[in-house]
């Protein structure tokens, strides 16, 4: 989605870099364990388009 915006490839690595380290750092601070699909669909609420660059629910 960030090289559809015209983001080059390193600048897109970097951005999608720092949103899982924050992730994942949230995790450590309040050890509670990541959810994939409550996170999916945080997205899928906050940025309705990125639903066509996620995989097809099954």
């Amino acid at each position: 989605m960030l090289r559809d915006r015209g983001m080059k490839h390193h600048a897109a690595i970097r951005k999608l870099a720092r949103s899982w380290i924050r992730i994942l750092f949230r995790v450590w601070q309040t050890e509670v364990p990541f959810d994939c699909d409550r996170y999916i669909a945080q997205l899928k609420q906050r940025c309705p388009e990125i639903a066509r660059y996620l995989a097809p629910e099954n």
